[in-house]
């Protein structure tokens, strides 16, 4: 379709520049109806690339499109999929539809019975995607919903926690809304102004590296990270502006997390940590100062306080 278009437009040019016009009106115009049906993403991010509409794409573009630690990477944290794809985040793919009940190998290559079986996901889930056979957020969400369907258990967590982790990536790669764009530091108390997302700090209590520039600096610490990403996947203030002890009491404390539960740090009754969990042991936080929001490992840490899920 792609090449299709741009040979029109060479004979566009070649012609002069009024036909370059009538053919642009009518390329803008068959587009859309060529392509048809729900798109992955909706209208979080556009890609100008032939894979359309997709969520989070930019954000699998750029710092998102690191390679996975250990031999299976949870689809979670993986950057969206095409056909044609290998790696661990195609066989943690292929795991996934093999919980769904479809007989396909685990090869960690995307193609074949892969693409046909993602494909068929997409074309039975409610609303419809465009089966395009690429793995983005809708798709993710269609898939473990099809998952816990078939396991006879609730669903209703899997489309918040996966946009949680989707909204943690965007932060992640600078590219969350009203952000300048590039990494988004950690600053001591940045975050917790009157609404969620980047702020200057405060070196009251600051424990870090002098000189202190968390009153000038523009960023985010651990919390005020875990309430930006939140709030973006929910449209609410839902941690507000208080510590990790503070995020805690607004959570329910779960024995098993899911991708996009809080990781809480500390004791039983004093944290001083929090992550958002992505699966297979991974966390994406603002660390300390010096550091970016980045991917880490719970193996990092000895003093794991508990999992907690965000009502949303």
């Amino acid at each position: 379709m792609f090449t299709f278009v741009r040979r029109l437009l060479m004979l566009g040019i070649a012609c002069g520049a009024a036909m370059s016009a009538l053919l642009l009106v009518l390329v803008s115009t068959a587009i859309p109806a060529l392509v048809g049906g729900p798109s992955e993403g909706g209208d979080a991010v556009v890609c100008t690339d032939a894979g359309g509409v997709e969520d989070v794409c930019r954000v699998s573009n750029a710092a998102d499109r690191v390679p996975l630690a250990g031999a299976h990477g949870p689809l979670a944290d993986c950057p969206q999929l095409r056909p044609g794809d290998r790696g661990p985040c195609v066989t943690a793919l292929q795991r996934r539809l093999r919980a769904l009940g479809v007989d396909i190998p685990i090869t960690g290559r995307f193609e074949g019975l892969t693409t046909e079986a993602v494909r068929r996901v997409q074309r039975e889930a409610d609303p419809p995607i465009r089966d395009s056979g690429i793995v983005g957020l809708r798709t993710q969400l269609a898939l473990e919903k099809a998952v816990a369907h078939r396991a006879g258990s609730s669903d209703g967590g899997v489309d918040s926690g996966l946009r949680i982790v989707a909204a943690a990536r965007r932060i992640m790669a600078g590219q969350a809304p009203d952000w300048r764009s590039g990494p988004v530091p950690y600053v001591w108390g940045g975050g917790h102004g009157g609404r969620p997302g980047p702020t200057t700090g405060t070196c009251t209590g600051y424990e870090g590296p002098s000189p202190c520039k968390a009153e000038t600096d523009l960023g985010l610490d651990c919390s005020g990270f875990t309430r930006y990403a939140v709030a973006l996947a929910t449209g609410r203030d839902v941690l507000g502006p208080g510590n990790t002890d503070d995020q805690r009491a607004r959570s329910t404390a779960v024995g098993t997390p899911e991708p996009g539960d809080l990781v809480l740090f500390g004791s039983a009754t004093d944290t001083h940590h929090v992550a958002i969990y992505l699966g297979d042991g991974r966390i994406v936080h603002a660390p300390d100062t010096g550091q970016n929001v980045q991917v880490g490992s719970l193996s990092d840490f000895d003093d794991v306080a508990g999992f907690y899920r965000v009502e949303s």
